[in-house]
């Protein structure tokens, strides 16, 4: 039976129970049916609008089409029940305040937290998106992540205090402030392996010069800025993120050090003119291996590189 273009055929010859009848989607459908089952249905089982139906397909006819519909449903609940799951499993803070802007002194300067975690509770003041996604993901330098410019602009800055049970480890803390970077900027980002100038901290031939600690005591900076780093029971990831932050470029630790040190360093930077009625002071490379017993060496392997593809600029609201 042939039926004109666009036009309904009898409801009996639709869904016929006899011998396969083959319908043009549009013929037994119309267009706006077609498409409703194109959003759902896989691709390949889908005819095109106008193609002749072939003696084997008979998607369309009462047996086949229950069949189809059965698989859709599991699928269906499947793919809800998998992202319940991957929803439950992805770590959140308790409570999480993100706004915009951030306190600004009478002097007009800013008080800059890039990221610290205490007691369960994760507090970043005054900084950029990209420096949020650096502490997120326990980066040591902003060279490794891409994105359009307003994301390291001052001018949008945020406040964030997020908390968490006070024994939460920092890993986990991380976990967490990534998943609230996603939900509050509807941030989307890939990886992708770039070449990048960077350094890499090893123990010398003759191992760390660097005394241990004593008593309890927190950690505690005594001189920071360029050309000076004097920090008291420091730990070597904490060490290569506060040389990567003084030499404006990526620095790995590689030491394999777990301890903490009472660490002092000195060296001429570069940026800074050399005092010539002082002692001349050695370079960073050198000052690293005679002060500490580490070398810092340059290295050109392939780093990943966070490239963010879209993230909105003003946060959801708490």
């Amino acid at each position: 039976m042939q039926f004109k273009k666009g036009s309904a055929p009898p409801a009996s010859s639709v869904f016929s129970t006899s011998a396969p009848q083959h319908r043009n989607l549009t013929s037994s459908f119309g267009l706006s049916r077609r498409r409703e089952i194109a959003a759902i249905w896989p691709y390949d089982r889908l005819m095109d609008l106008h193609s002749t139906p072939q003696a084997n397909d008979c998607w369309l006819t009462s047996p086949c089409f229950s069949t189809n519909l059965l698989v859709m449903f599991v699928r269906t609940v499947l793919l809800s029940i998998s992202l319940s799951v991957i929803s439950i499993a992805q770590p959140a803070f308790d409570v999480a305040s993100v706004k915009q802007g951030g306190p600004v002194r009478p002097d007009g300067l800013l008080d800059i937290n890039l990221g610290s975690a205490r007691h369960g509770t994760v507090t970043l003041s005054n900084t950029t998106l990209s420096e949020c996604i650096q502490y997120a993901y326990g980066l040591t330098n902003e060279i490794q992540i891409a994105g359009p410019d307003w994301i390291r602009d001052r001018s949008f800055r945020f406040e964030i205090v997020a908390k968490a049970p006070p024994d939460t480890a920092v890993e986990q803390l991380r976990l967490m402030l990534q998943t609230l970077r996603k939900k509050r900027f509807w941030l989307e980002m890939h990886r992708e392996p770039r070449k990048l100038a960077h350094l890499e901290l090893t123990v010398a031939k003759n191992g760390p010069k660097m005394p241990r600690p004593e008593g309890d005591a927190p950690s505690t900076r005594r001189a920071y800025g360029p050309g000076r780093l004097s920090w008291t029971r420091l730990s070597m990831d904490r060490l290569v993120l506060l040389l990567s932050r003084l030499l404006k470029q990526p620095v790995f630790n590689h030491t394999g050090l777990t301890d903490a040190y009472d660490v002092d360093l000195s060296w001429q930077p570069d940026e800074v003119p050399a005092d010539t009625d002082a002692a001349p002071k050695p370079d960073i490379f050198t000052a690293v291996q005679q002060q500490l017993g580490l070398k810092l060496a340059v290295s050109k392997e392939p780093l990943d590189v966070l490239v963010v593809d879209r993230a909105e600029k003003t946060p959801v609201g708490n």
